[in-house]
């Protein structure tokens, strides 16, 4: 912000733009709150090195027949290039792959989820063109090796959605090259010093441990260890007689019903607690102000802001 300001104007400061940015009605409406996670980072080093990949469904949304958005990202300048799908069928993935890598190449690491679209005979067929090319998939149920491109598809949404609300129109496809021409125009210090001084430097993200090897043979010891204790332990249970049998199933019938009790009264604690907060936030609250209101993923649509303003009539 405070660079693109310094283009058009003089002795502008961070409190200016601060200030302007709470009393900015679009910013406030798209601004979320970053809950960081400590990962291991993964580095690259020059442009071209490794893509991230992924889909946006905007299946709730659909423009005609289009109803995704391919988003992939260089992950060193953070250069984005965003194509609509019909599906997510992997020839439409494919398709739009060949055309991105039609202008600088393909990259030497093409990063993606676990998602069928993404392994796939035909993904794996571009190695044909691009003989160099190496695909990575990240973990299932692990978001976090995919942490860039999500923050990037957040970005595409932002971004989209005010084009939407400023043309009030829903041709999102049309508006897809210009979402890019913006997002690409963002200033990033890695593109700065990749353009400007030719320096690599290091870019961020997240990728699970290169140790899996050293883990796994732990675990393989570490599974032979329990095996040995499970069967001592079943050997020692089927020589306790029936009454010891009954006895100790009496005491866990016991013991669970205790847990589930303490469990009640936890999850009563922790609605009071909420009840109380959210009461005195409440009780803050000025008639006739505004109050910034945060929406649920589910309660909006794709392209829909992340906030909306409320007005407290009493």
């Amino acid at each position: 912000m405070i660079k693109e300001a310094k283009k058009y104007y003089s002795n502008v400061t961070r409190r200016i733009v601060e200030l302007f940015l709470d009393y900015s009605e679009e910013y406030q409406v798209k601004k979320f709150r970053n809950h960081g996670l400590i990962v291991k980072p993964i580095r690259s080093n020059s442009f071209n090195e490794r893509m991230q990949i992924d889909l946006i469904d905007f299946r709730t949304m659909p423009d005609g027949e289009y109803c995704w958005i391919l988003n992939a990202q260089d992950h060193f300048c953070k250069v984005c290039w965003l194509r609509p799908l019909k599906d997510k069928s992997t020839k439409e993935v494919a398709r739009a792959l060949i055309d991105i890598f039609g202008h600088f190449g393909a990259p030497k690491i093409l990063q993606s989820d676990n998602g069928k679209e993404f392994r796939n005979s035909i993904i794996e067929a571009l190695k044909l063109f691009w003989p160099d090319l190496t695909l990575v998939h990240g973990r299932a149920r692990r978001p976090q090796t995919q942490g860039s491109v999500d923050r990037s598809n957040g970005d595409v949404q932002n971004i989209l959605g005010s084009w939407m609300r400023a043309n009030k129109s829903t041709n999102w496809s049309m508006a897809l090259s210009f979402v890019q021409l913006i997002k690409n125009n963002k200033f990033n210090e890695a593109k700065q010093l990749f353009n400007l001084l030719g320096k690599n430097t290091e870019a961020n993200d997240f990728e699970e441990d290169d140790n899996d090897d050293d883990i796994n043979d732990n675990f393989d010891l570490v599974s032979d260890e329990l095996l040995k204790i499970r069967d001592e332990l079943i050997s020692s249970k089927l020589s306790l007689s029936e009454n010891d049998q009954n006895e100790n199933q009496d005491n866990q019938d016991e013991n669970d019903l205790n847990q589930r009790a303490n469990r009640i009264c936890k999850a009563r604690n922790e609605v009071k607690k909420m009840l109380k907060k959210n009461k005195k936030l409440i009780n803050s609250f000025n008639i006739g102000g505004l109050v910034l209101f945060r929406t649920d993923d589910v309660d909006r649509n794709m392209a829909d802001a992340q906030n909306i303003f409320l007005y407290n009539f009493r």
